[in-house]
């Protein structure tokens, strides 16, 4: 059975292909000849007439020596029939879109409406947004332990962080409303325990992303460490893109502030 999202996906991706495709026709007919064309077909023979309007009767026969002429206006008449269907198409599905997440919100809904203790009791088939986040944000987990001895780096929220980076992207991240936790403990395939930096809540996907920030990759033992780092996310099918962000700085070429802003501008906003 295919998930909320799934359907969702579907019609959104057939709807844009469709828009792309309507685009495309429509910029080709602004190119095409005035006038109508008219097939007669008699048996085997099929003869072309122009009609200057399509409620027009009869037309002037076209010689096939005319063939790029002919061809322009037989792909008009196909274009046409083709953005009329697309058009149909499209007034259906944005329908079926409106109508589906309305219904589904409501499906959703249904959970919340139960009382707290009722709802640790029920194995819901979905749930809200509203809900998805806030038993996200209760998960109670323990972070890696960060020395005493070393600077103090604290965000807004309050939390220690290893770096002046690590602070940057916390913050921007609190301050567009996307829902992080700092070194939360990842369990791998191999039994071994790795620590995210941040590790986010994409709502929307209803999933989470990791990005992890490679602060020293001057120093050859921590960019050795790293690329290992990355061979054990895919191993755990957590790709760099999809399911993983990096970022990388170095003495020479900082993060900055405008990078930041523009990855979660791309993956969140």
């Amino acid at each position: 059975m295919l998930s909320a999202l799934q359907v969702e996906k579907i019609i959104t991706k057939r709807i844009s292909e469709l828009k792309k495709e309507k685009q495309k026709i429509e910029e080709s007919l602004k190119k095409s000849p005035e006038g109508k064309i008219h097939i007669a077909k008699r048996g085997k023979n099929v003869s072309y007439y122009f009609r200057e309007y399509a409620s027009a009767a009869g037309g002037k026969y076209i010689s096939k020596t005319r063939k790029k002429f002919i061809k322009k206006l037989l792909q008009k008449s196909y274009d046409e029939k083709v953005l009329k269907q697309i058009d149909f198409e499209l007034r259906i599905l944005e329908k079926m879109l409106d109508r589906y997440l309305c219904r589904e919100e409501s499906l959703r809904n249904i959970y919340d409406k139960y009382p707290e203790e009722s709802q640790e009791m029920i194995t819901p088939i979905d749930i809200s947004d509203k809900k998805y986040i806030e038993m996200w944000c209760k998960e109670e987990y323990q972070g890696k332990e960060i020395s005493l001895d070393g600077p103090d780096y604290i965000t807004n929220r309050g939390e220690r962080v290893r770096s002046k980076s690590e602070i940057n992207i916390a913050n921007l991240l609190d301050s567009c409303g996307v829902l992080y936790k700092y070194e939360r403990p990842l369990r791998l395939n191999s039994g071994n325990v790795i620590y995210p930096d941040f590790t986010i809540l994409d709502i929307k996907r209803r999933k989470v992303i990791y990005w992890e920030h490679r602060g020293m990759m001057d120093n050859p033992n921590y960019a050795i460490h790293s690329v290992w780092r990355i061979k054990e996310y895919e191993k755990n099918n957590i790709f760099l893109g999809d399911d993983l962000i990096i970022t990388e700085e170095c003495s020479e070429n900082p993060l900055g502030i405008v990078e930041i802003q523009r990855i979660i501008k791309h993956y969140f906003l």
